[in-house]
C-alpha cells in the first residue's frame, strides 16, 4: 500500500497517464484505416475498423491500460 505522503502523487500521475491516453486514442479514432500499424493500438483499432467493428473510448481505454486499473486499487 502507498503510503499518504505519495497518494497524491500517485493519483495525480494516474490522472496525467489517463488524459494521455485518452488524447492518443481521439487521434487514432479520427485517423482513417492506416496499412501501417505503428503500435499496438493501430492494430486494435484498425482490425476492428476492416471487421465493421468500433471500439468506445472507454473499451480502449480499459483494453490499452490494464496498468492503470492496477493503479487504481492501490490509490
Amino acid at each position: 500500500p502507498l503510503t499518504h505522503v505519495c497518494l497524491p502523487q500517485g493519483i495525480k500521475a494516474r490522472d496525467m497517464l489517463h488524459e494521455f491516453m485518452e488524447r492518443a486514442i481521439q487521434e487514432k479514432l479520427q485517423r482513417a484505416i492506416s496499412e501501417e500499424h505503428s503500435d499496438a493500438l493501430d492494430f486494435i483499432i484498425n482490425s476492428a475498423k476492416e471487421h465493421g467493428k468500433e471500439f468506445t473510448m472507454q473499451e480502449l481505454k480499459v483494453t490499452t491500460a490494464p496498468h492503470s486499473s492496477l493503479l487504481s486499487r492501490w490509490l
